[in-house]
């Protein structure tokens, strides 16, 4: 199976690396984590 090909914004590198209070925190994590298991390429 393919991985889905996605653009990531700033915002979401941003919050996964000082870990900021943004109410889409959690979900920049599990992108972030999804691209390093390969499942999609950011």
């Amino acid at each position: 199976m393919q991985s889905m090909a996605v653009l990531i914004d700033t915002n979401i590198l941003l919050n996964y690396i000082t870990n900021r209070e943004d109410k889409y925190r959690n979900e920049s994590i599990r992108i972030v984590e999804l691209c390093a298991l390969g499942k999609l390429n950011g």
